[in-house]
């Protein structure tokens, strides 16, 4: 049963979508960067800079925080958009409820850095952290666009033999930018939030000649000696089909991985203020503790 608090919030979504899908790529930019600023910060969160070179970025810091513990945040935006202030919308909602130090960064954007930039630094990005972290100690985490890159990095540090995380949790994730799965035709209607349009044109945008390729589309690679995986989907999203064909990769190669379906829930709907994200926060808890053996 979806709660009257979700309800109001989708009406709202629902009647600002047409905006939202009309907006030119700067303009989205910085809409998403009032988002995140406007965004409350709960009691016991602070932010430490920690720019890696001329990446920008930061820890978002928990108070009750096990020390040597850390999660690594991949931010979505559907790799046209996405900053420091605008990651602050989950960021700051996973370390509050985790209760784990979050690691955020800013990746080059297309279209002016198209695939592999986004790859490229959070490549870099996460070997800033290993230098303080041992990759036993880390989950990597992240929506959208970013819950795909997560799992391409993953596939990447695999094939190169570099240490891979304890766990990835991946929220909404997009897997698949060649679109090629049903749920883009058959919830249509049913997506509050996205367009099929939209994400062509994304996709385009930043893969337009490999868009298969797994380090793009992590849904076709080889999930062999992949870490454990939590994948959270809604019901009525687009990318519906995206973390079902992750989920059945990771299944057919022998990977721990548990697949969400939540029940007439939409994109990235973790990081608002409804009862249905913290529920979703709550399992994102349990599988983070379990992999970073706290409780223990």
């Amino acid at each position: 049963m979806v709660t009257e608090k979700a309800r109001r919030v989708r009406r709202l979504i629902e009647r600002l979508k047409p905006v939202t899908n009309s907006l030119s790529v700067p303009l989205e930019r910085l809409g998403q960067d009032v988002l995140g600023k406007v965004r409350p910060v709960p009691e016991g969160i602070s932010f430490v800079e920690a720019n890696v070179g001329e990446m920008p970025a930061e820890w978002v810091l928990h108070a009750r925080a096990p020390a040597g513990k850390a999660l690594f945040y991949v931010h979505g935006g559907a790799y046209f958009s996405g900053s420091l202030v605008s990651n602050r919308l989950l960021s700051v909602q996973i370390a509050s409820t985790v209760e784990v130090n979050t690691f955020s960064f800013q990746y080059r954007l297309a279209p002016e850095y198209p695939f592999p930039a986004a790859l490229e630094d959070s490549e870099t990005a996460y070997s800033r952290l290993l230098e303080s972290y041992d990759s036993k100690d880390v989950v990597f985490i992240g929506e959208s666009a970013g819950g795909g890159l997560l799992v391409a990095l993953a596939l990447k540090l695999r094939d190169e033999g570099r240490p891979l995380p304890a766990g990835m949790v991946c929220m909404s994730p997009w897997t698949d930018l060649t679109l090629s799965g049903k749920s883009y035709e058959t919830n249509i209607d049913a997506d509050i939030m996205l367009t099929r349009d939209k994400l062509a044109r994304a996709a385009w945008e930043y893969a337009p000649l490999d868009p298969a390729n797994p380090y793009v589309s992590p849904a076709f690679g080889a999930m062999h000696d992949m870490p454990p995986t939590l994948i959270q989907v809604g019901s009525c999203e687009l990318l519906l089909d995206d973390a079902r064909m992750l989920s059945d990769a990771m299944a057919d190669a022998d990977v721990d991985v548990r697949l969400e379906e939540w029940g007439e829930m939409w994109h990235a709907w973790q990081a608002l203020d409804i009862p249905e994200a913290y529920r979703a926060m709550r399992s994102v808890k349990d599988f983070v503790d379990a992999r970073l053996g706290r409780g223990e």
